[in-house]
């Protein structure tokens, strides 16, 4: 209601100063002011009966049902709990055979060559055994390892093993359980 009052008085004082803009025609171009005189009536004021609106009460949403929690152990807790260790067997280093198919030599030269006796890459090795050049004529080869035959490339390999172990060829003796 007050506000209504407020607003009505506003728009009365307002219309009583009613103001006309004349420009003038000087240089300047400034904007005279002249206040016009009105006369203005007040509307009466209407009261009208007051209609309260009431908001329909906010029901909160039903709390969720309570939930059941399991506890469970971290992953590697767990795993290690239900981990068994495994019996500790050592392996026999296999003795080398005579150059015959199936013999640990074939199965090493299957390892690094892929079984090829006379295979050279270009990368430093050559032969069933990957022998590099210095170390063929360390053993007594003679030109390249690639170049000899199956039976004296394995000799060759005899010899090297006797003189420094399998740990010549350090990833296939290993995969083949020879160290």
């Amino acid at each position: 209601m007050k506000k209504l009052v407020i607003v009505l008085v506003s728009i009365a004082i307002l219309s009583l100063l009613a103001v006309t803009f004349q420009s003038s025609k000087e240089e300047d171009q400034t904007i005279k002011f002249t206040p016009e005189p009105t006369t203005t009536t007040v509307p009466a004021l209407i009261v009208e009966p007051v209609v309260e609106v009431v908001a329909p009460e906010i029901v909160p949403p039903p709390a969720p049902a309570p939930v059941a929690l399991a506890v469970v152990a971290p992953r590697h807790i767990h795993r290690k709990a239900v981990r068994h260790k495994r019996p500790v067997t050592k392996r026999r280093a296999a003795q080398p055979r005579s150059g015959a198919s199936g013999s640990v030599w074939d199965r090493l030269a299957q390892c690094e060559s892929g079984g090829n006796w006379g295979i050279s890459t270009g990368n430093g090795y050559s032969g069933g055994v990957q022998f590099s050049d210095a170390t063929w004529r360390s053993v007594g080869g003679s030109g390249k390892a690639s170049n000899a035959s199956k039976d004296e490339q394995i000799a060759r390999a005899k010899a090297l093993q006797a003189r420094s172990g399998w740990g010549q060829w350090p990833a296939c003796s290993r995969r083949l359980g020879l160290r």
